[in-house]
């Protein structure tokens, strides 16, 4: 079968994008609970354009925290108790800042069902970072102080990534009576304009301090220092105290709000991970490769915002995965989806046999299957933009475009092949038997045997095929046809005359087994039956016609129309005596030729005798 002019045709009809797997990134829950010890997990979450994580906390749960390390760009951005978007109050016990979500649940009063984070995203920035009121390199977050009219109105905040920090009642006396205000700090992400838009007509007053990050190094002075240490990576510091007051408590110690005193250092060293791959693909992490089925210690002497990883398929790349953060243990996941086609051809019939082609638009990924009874296929494909094509006798018969994703693919594929027969008649309408007819085009020969007075073709692709039909070794008819999806079946006159040779003794007996050789054109042979016949398919022509083995022979002329031929043996010493009987002979034969022209006797020789 030729498939690579096919293969390169179909993917550049095909180039299209390459659908890549989700951004992955690690997050961190760990669970405080009653008399024991905090329990930590760490999640391999998949973004694709969003995230939302559902956690339901053991019943005897104290507190809860979920943690990104601060090198992920993708950072808890809402939060939600047993289905409500709530606004975190630390005198409640719920903190939302920066790279985690953390519940004290002693302070809420109660063990939600059901606790979700959502997850937005956010700058990247390093382990440890310095946090000031004074210029720096991006912008982190504002702590706002605002007067608000209605204390309800920071319910209205529900959705924003904010913690409020205190809240209190204000009595502010006037000549005209009192007025209540109500004062409340909070700690806002950035950007602040959905905050501002929150509060429009409600606010009193406002003021927000700006806090930019910047590099330990480059920082030229420090208000805080941020300190997120990711799990397997060494991480150092002295020289520092814990932030106090509300906003330093709103950290649960990892991430945790610093201090700094003269001399703070931090020391941040290599990360180690345990790579586990549970297959089918190969991949490559970080330049080392990780085998199916295997697994291994990873060493990353430099903390970088992404571990990398590419996946290989029988060594050809399937994509490229980046894994944000760090955990003690990562095992690769494994985007691997089946793509199963329904075969069917013009009529919508299965198709029995051909051969299905899968090849990637973006990537070199290609493989061939067979199809058996309307199916096929093809296992581990990852997601990306396919071309699905049916192939009969190097020829493409049926194309279909595949788009895997997230999940096993179904497609049906209808082709234009058909099944079909061709007959084989004689002149006069009669049917031919025992011949094989052979197909040709493009490169493709199909084969089919008469069964039953026809040879049956299927699953061919419609189009021009030159044709050879054989019956032993003569050809007894060629030509070209043209194989249409509305027909199912062709009909091929052949010039062939059906001619019967009897043989029989002088007193009319058949004589059975006896060879009987036609020479001409061609030469055959055939044996008598048990009625004396032995038939014959010739076309027009002069012939001789023998049975060596009782000295029989005579000339024959073959025209369009079917012969019949009688030879009557008779031994050269009974020739007086069968004068008679060849009288009473001609006489029959005279009334045959009457009744029908396809009796023809010829000259009899005889050098044999009978059997005594």
């Amino acid at each position: 079968m030729r498939l690579a002019p096919l293969l390169l045709a179909l993917l550049a009809a095909g180039a299209i994008a390459l659908a890549e797997p989700p951004k992955l990134f690690v997050a961190e829950v760990v669970v405080w609970r009653v008399g024991k010890a905090p329990t930590s997990q760490f999640l391999l979450l998949e973004w694709r354009g969003g995230c939302r994580l559902e956690i339901r906390p053991p019943e005897d749960s104290i507190a809860l925290l979920v943690r990104v390390d601060a090198s992920t760009p993708f950072k808890p951005s809402g939060l939600a108790v047993d289905g409500s978007e709530v606004v975190p109050r630390a005198s409640e016990g719920i903190a939302l800042i920066e790279d985690f979500a953390w519940v004290n649940f002693t302070k809420l009063g109660f063990v939600p069902k059901v606790l979700a984070v959502k997850f937005a995203e956010y700058p990247a920035k390093p382990p440890v970072y310095a946090l000031s009121d004074r210029e720096g390199e991006r912008v982190w977050g504002y702590i706002v102080s605002v007067l608000l009219r209605n204390a309800s109105r920071t319910d209205s905040l529900a959705g924003l990534k904010l913690t409020v920090l205190t809240e209190e009642t204000l009595i502010i006396p006037l000549a005209t009576g009192n007025v209540t205000l109500h004062s409340v700090t909070l700690l806002a992400a950035e950007p602040l304009q959905p905050l501002l838009d929150r509060l429009r007509g409600v606010a009193v007053e406002l003021k927000a301090t700006t806090l930019y990050y910047s590099e330990l190094k480059k920082a030229l002075s420090a208000l805080y220092v941020y300190a997120n240490k990711p799990a397997g990576c060494q991480v150092e510091l002295d020289g520092y105290v814990r932030a106090e007051g509300v906003l330093g408590q709103a950290f649960p110690g990892n991430p945790a709000l610093l201090r700094p005193l003269p001399g703070f250092r931090a020391v941040i060293g290599a990360c180690s991970l345990e790579v586990e791959n549970p297959g089918p693909y190969d991949y490559v992490v970080e330049g080392y490769r990780v085998a199916a089925g295997r697994g291994g210690i990873l060493t990353i002497l430099r903390l970088s915002s992404a571990i990398a990883a590419t996946a290989y398929r029988r060594g050809v790349l399937a994509y490229n995965l980046s894994v944000y953060g760090y955990a003690p243990r990562v095992r690769l996941p494994a985007y691997s989806y089946s793509v199963r086609v329904s075969v069917t051809d013009a009529k919508g019939e299965p198709v029995g046999d051909a051969a299905a082609l899968l090849a990637g638009a973006g990537n070199a990924l290609r493989e061939l299957v067979s199809v058996a009874n309307g199916t096929c296929v093809f296992e581990n494909v990852p997601p990306g933009e396919y071309v699905v094509s049916v192939v009969v006798g190097g020829r493409e018969v049926g194309r279909a475009g595949v788009r895997v994703e997230r999940e096993d693919v179904y497609v049906t594929l209808n082709t234009s092949l058909v099944d079909f027969e061709i007959a084989v008649t004689y002149p006069n309408g009669g049917r031919v038997t025992g011949y094989i007819v052979t197909l040709k085009g493009d490169g493709a020969q199909y084969v089919s045997h008469e069964i039953e007075g026809r040879a049956l073709f299927e699953d061919l692709p419609v189009g021009r095929y030159s044709y050879v039909v054989r019956k032993g070794n003569l050809t007894i008819a060629e030509g070209v046809i043209s194989v249409e999806a509305s027909r199912s079946s062709y009909v091929v006159v052949t010039d062939l005359s059906r001619v019967f040779v009897r043989v029989v003794d002088i007193l009319g007996r058949p004589i059975p087994d006896a060879r009987v050789e036609v020479k001409g054109p061609v030469t055959v042979a055939a044996r008598t039956d048990s009625s004396g016949i032995a038939a014959f398919d010739l076309k027009p022509g002069a012939y001789e016609v023998a049975v060596p083995e009782l000295g029989l022979r005579s000339p024959l002329e073959v025209k369009t129309s079917g012969i019949q031929t009688t030879l009557v043996y008779v031994p050269r010493r009974a020739y007086p005596l069968a004068a008679g009987a060849l009288a009473a002979t001609a006489l029959a034969v005279a009334v045959s030729r009457r009744r029908s022209s396809g009796v023809e006797v010829l000259e009899l020789e005889g050098d044999e005798e009978w059997p005594s």
